[in-house]
């Protein structure tokens, strides 16, 4: 994918904000990209917009959390199906083995048993789409990545986040 048509991609994000602080976070991203479709929902807000428009939220919010860059999503019922998901992803496209990743997972009624394996099989997947692709593959960073990978598992769908807004 060439740069001009990733900054012209559109981009399925999510802004994480506090309890009760969608509805004012809606109108400050509808100020800072007017022409992004949003729909405030739990614990956030969700946004359509491209490269540019995830640099100005990054930029320019005052409420949002986080600038999450939606990967994929998909139906699960167990960790197989989480790593089979996150092999789906062209990680070269984001990193290269010389980058660091840490995947954080955050869970709402999930029905696996352990969210830690889970948290291995993402990185797994990772490294086996690097390792494949590269012959080499990325190294964790639990402090400082250069990708932040987050996933949020619910009772029976699980979707893939980059965190494009780095350290607080």
């Amino acid at each position: 994918m060439s740069a001009s048509s990733f900054e012209q991609e559109t981009l399925y994000l999510f802004l994480s904000c506090a309890s009760g602080v969608e509805p004012l976070l809606e109108q400050e991203i509808r100020a800072i990209v007017p022409k992004c479709h949003t729909e405030a929902l739990r614990g956030g807000v969700s946004v359509k917009s491209n490269a540019e428009g995830v640099m100005k939220l990054n930029l320019e919010s005052r409420l949002a959390q986080r600038v999450l860059i939606e990967l994929i999503d998909g139906p699960y019922r167990h960790e197989d199906d989480i790593y089979t998901l996150a092999r789906k992803i062209d990680w070269t496209q984001w990193i290269t083995p010389a980058h660091t990743i840490r995947v954080d997972i955050v869970a709402q009624r999930s029905p696996l048993q352990s969210l830690n394996f889970t948290t291995l099989r993402v990185k797994d997947a990772i490294c086996d789409v690097m390792r494949e692709a590269t012959g080499e593959r990325p190294s964790v960073d639990t402090r400082f990545p250069d990708l932040p990978v987050i996933m949020h598992v619910g009772p029976t769908d699980a979707t893939i986040y980059i965190d494009s807004s780095g350290e607080p």
